[in-house]
């Protein structure tokens, strides 16, 4: 499994704010800068979706 790619970024306090219980592994977040409602729902599409790939394989997806 690779490296999650919420820890140690600005942007890992979008995930917590969907899966709470993340933050027991990865740590307490920075607050994240607030965006409009479409450039949030951006962030939070292209982060999540990294967040995925972190459990997926081309052999496992």
């Amino acid at each position: 499994m690779g490296k999650n790619p919420c820890s140690g970024r600005e942007n890992g306090q979008v995930i917590i704010d969907v899966i709470p219980e993340l933050e027991r592994i990865i740590g307490k977040q920075s607050p994240v800068p607030e965006l409009s409602a479409g450039a949030a729902q951006n962030r939070f599409n292209r982060l999540f979706q990294k967040f995925i790939q972190v459990f997926t394989t081309a052999e496992h997806p």
